[in-house]
């Protein structure tokens, strides 16, 4: 129809108008797209008839037009587009600009300031360093000339009456000035025995209301009760924590001593280490100027700690947990940095250890300083493995030579275990069976595992779901360098978790060979034990 071609082809020539007539309209549209009419095509009553190729063109042109009108609008979109992107950015960057140019001017100014400060502090003190120079020498002076002048008298006065009356004359005059003084301080001593018979014969009256403001005494706390004092050489398990933290604390007092020729006392400087070894190879060191250990295990605080009952000049705290696996010896030391000092200068020194939750102290060695002589450096005490959760503490207190930890660490060789050769042993856990302690709640089914772990080797079996009496049946191989091989029996507890509940440790003989064959070996005796019972094992060395 001619409406049909009108709407349809009008985008190739937008110039001709619409009106009501359709069929006009139509006509002036043939004519404008130039379609050979009569030829190409013609213009009925109530239609336009077009030919085949005439059709194809004005679709062709049709398309052309329509691509170009689309393109112009993605033209214009993208415009808008990217100008309100534009706008946006313009205004984040307007206010963006302001804050960072405040930022660098208020850097700056605060740097100006601290160094105005600094400069300013510096001048005071050299006008003040000046000014009391100064006042010193005028000091100096007047009295010199108050000497000068008192001598000159004296002098004069001895050429008139003689040397011997001018002698008399100081006595009398100095016995005068300590009657004078002696008293004043009798005076005095009467005035305060007057006081004191007053208040003894004048009762205090309280009221009661004061008695009710009157504060309760604090009690005394209690030395340490539970404390185990240590002898040289004795060696204690360490009741390590769930979190597996425990603090060592190390103190001393020093004597004090003076330059000679002066009345000026020296500052003794002591310092703290903790070397930390692979039997005889040195791992790791934590010391004043790197407090804390690569793994951060171990971590040194500063000197005068009140923790707990006593007073420590330095602590040492360490979370096995975290400790890395390959390091089995913990050595406390301290060394003298003053030059000129020993340990004949330093006494009442000891070591501790403290549980660093509650800050209880578990254990003490005094370390005893008849020994000491002339060194420089003392080995307080030592943690090692016993197995491979379990730690013990040795008390040591032995002295050695270095002003600096590097200069012990080559020194400390008697106090390290020689490392054992490397072997390999097939173990096989059969079965165990679960009492309940006293003391103690056990759950009737309860799912457990072992872990077994040889020196830095470990493996697990399966799950045993609720029963006293687990089977498991499976065979580890594991290799090493350590004298003893422990396991672990743990509780499954959801998801993830898992809680001890009792271990068995076995010391290896020496040489090779080692084997037993389904053996029942007791859970060892231990405050953090859940329960007791006993262990079925194999162990052969391959």
């Amino acid at each position: 129809t001619h409406e049909d071609f009108f709407k349809r082809f009008r985008v190739i020539s937008p110039q001709v108008k619409q009106t009501r007539n359709f069929k006009e309209c139509a006509e002036k549209l043939a004519h404008t797209l130039d379609m050979n009419m009569p030829y190409g095509a013609q213009v009925g009553v109530t239609k336009i008839f077009l030919k085949q190729e005439v059709a194809n063109v004005l679709e062709d042109r049709r398309n052309h037009a329509l691509t170009h009108i689309i393109v112009k609008l993605q033209q214009w979109y993208r415009m808008i587009s990217a100008r309100g992107h534009f706008v946006e950015s313009r205004t984040a960057a307007l206010t963006i600009q302001p804050w960072e140019r405040m930022i660098f001017r208020r850097r700056d100014f605060v740097k100006s300031r601290k160094s105005t400060k600094l400069l300013q502090v510096w001048w005071r003190m050299v006008k003040g360093k000046k000014r009391l120079a100064e006042l010193r020498e005028i000091k100096r002076k007047a009295e010199e000339e108050k000497r000068r002048k008192e001598e000159e008298a004296r002098l004069a006065r001895i050429k008139k009456v003689g040397e011997e009356q001018v002698r008399k004359e100081e006595e009398a005059k100095r016995r005068a000035e300590e009657e004078k003084n002696a008293a004043e301080n009798e005076k005095v001593r009467a005035l305060l025995q007057e006081k004191e018979k007053k208040e003894v014969e004048e009762p205090i009256v309280v009221s009661p209301e004061t008695q009710k403001k009157k504060k309760p005494k604090k009690k005394k706390k209690l030395s340490r009760t539970g404390s185990i004092m240590m002898d040289r050489n004795e060696v204690l398990e360490v009741p390590i924590n769930v979190d597996g933290k425990m603090t060592v604390g190390l103190g001393w007092k020093t004597k004090p001593m003076a330059i000679a020729g002066s009345n000026v006392n020296v500052f003794i400087d002591l310092d703290a280490s903790c070397l930390m070894y692979r039997y005889k190879k040195h791992m790791d060191d934590c010391y004043k100027f790197s407090p804390k250990s690569k793994d951060g295990a171990v971590i040194l605080r500063g000197s005068q700690f009140n923790s707990g009952e006593g007073k420590d000049n330095y602590q040492i705290d360490v979370n096995f947990k975290k400790l890395s696996k390959k390091v089995n010896t913990l050595l406390f030391v301290v060394t003298m940095f003053t030059p000129g000092t020993s340990f004949c200068d330093v006494e009442d020194s000891y070591v501790r250890m403290i549980d660093a939750n509650s800050k209880v102290e578990y254990c003490r060695y005094d370390v005893a300083t008849s020994d000491s002589s002339k060194e420089t450096a003392k080995v307080m005490c030592k943690l090692y493995r016993y197995g491979y959760t379990a730690w013990r503490l040795k008390a040591i207190g032995h002295p050695c030579q270095g002003r600096l930890y590097k200069q012990v660490i080559s020194r400390v060789g008697a106090f390290l275990d020689t490392e054992p050769p490397k072997r390999t042993f097939k173990l096989t856990i059969h079965k165990a069976q679960l009492e309940v302690r006293s003391g103690r709640k056990l759950k009737k089914d309860i799912n457990t595992f072992c872990e077994t772990r040889y020196d830095i080797d470990s493996s697990k079996t399966k799950i045993a779901k609720k029963t006293h009496e687990p089977t498991w049946n499976v065979t580890h191989t594991v290799s090493g360098c350590a004298n003893t091989i422990e396991i672990t029996l743990m509780q499954k507890r959801g998801f993830g978790k898992s809680s001890f509940l009792a271990r068995v440790v076995i010391e290896l003989e020496d040489g090779p060979g080692f084997k037993f064959v389904e053996q029942w070996l007791p859970f060892a005796e231990e405050e953090t034990a859940q329960c007791k019972g006993k262990l079925k094992l194999s162990i052969v060395e391959q």
